[in-house]
Formats: structure tokens, sequence, C-alpha cells
């Protein structure tokens, strides 16, 4: 099925999108995921893998807020935070909040939804030569304490094959 994000769309100004519509995004990043809401636009200053910054109508940095798990992340070295740099396999949920004045980008990471062990492996081979290999481990460990791995590796070798660019993320959790 199409990628359609939950929500108000485009009068209210807010899309979502769950694990579950996530798993139908074809993109690299969440940065392709992202530019699907009209008005935000992905500036890189070279080919993939340099820097990424997103601005609301091509307008300047400062107006696009990116919290994850509530905690804003602020960019320390460029005008914009680096979207890019975050594992799409590690989240649960994405929520974009667009008004006039700023976008707001709420990022959940991924919970587990009962006591059971889950993992999750996706693998996809496309076009320009992408690879993509995302992995999740997820499990409780006693009562109160959880553990979850995750693992995220993206190649392409660019539009003309002579720009070659692979990404590595990977985060070990644990959660008391």
């Amino acid at each position: 099925p199409e990628l359609a994000p939950k929500g108000g769309g485009r009068f209210a100004g807010v899309w979502e999108w769950d694990r579950q519509a996530m798993s139908y995004h074809h993109g690299l990043d969440i940065v392709d995921l992202l530019e699907r809401v009209p008005g935000l636009v992905a500036t890189r200053t070279g080919a993939s893998g340099q820097p990424t910054g997103i601005s609301l109508f091509g307008l300047g940095g400062g107006r696009v807020r990116v919290y994850h798990d509530g905690y804003e992340l602020t960019p320390l070295s460029y005008g914009t935070f680096d979207l890019g740099q975050l594992s799409l396999g590690d989240l649960q949920a994405v929520r974009v909040e667009r008004g006039l004045n700023g976008v707001r980008i709420d990022l959940t990471s991924f919970r587990l939804p009962d006591a059971r062990p889950f993992s999750q492996l996706e693998a996809a081979d496309g076009e320009l030569n992408q690879r993509i290999l995302r992995g999740l481990f997820a499990r409780p460990l006693g009562d109160a304490t959880h553990v979850r791995v995750t693992y995220d590796v993206s190649e392409t070798e660019g539009r003309l094959r002579d720009e070659p660019f692979g990404a590595t993320h990977q985060a070990v959790r644990v959660t008391r």
C-alpha cells in the first residue's frame, strides 16, 4: 500500500507515521520520509552522506525543531540538526506539526509492545544500486529492565555511480 500518513494532513498541518506505516517507506533515511510533507525542503551540501538540513518553505534555520522522546535535539555545529544521523529502524513513530512560523518534529523510540522478545530484520536492494539493512532486537530482562539493539546500514553508489556513500548507525540501549 501507499505510504500515507495518519493525522490531519494538509489542512490540519499534522502528519503522523507509526511503525507499520514506516515499514512501507523505501528511502534511505528519515530525511526521505520527511520530504513527503509539503513545504519541508531537504538541502544537502553535496551527494548522499553529506550533512542534511531541513527547512520550511526554503526559509532559514531555526524554524525546524526536532524532539526525540520529548528532549529537543539541538544542532551543535550546523544551522539545523542533521536528521540523516538518526536510525530509521530505531523509531516507533514520527509526528510532524507544520505551522506558518515553524515545524515541530517529534520522534518516538521503539518500545516493546508486550513482555515478549521482539526482533525485526529488513533488507532491500533497489535502483541506483541502493542497499539497505535494518535490524532491531529488543527483550525484557526481569520485570523493570529491557535491552534494545539496533543496526542500520545504508549504501548507494549515487545517480551516476560515481558518488559512493555508506552509513552505519548502531545503538545499544538498556532501560530501567
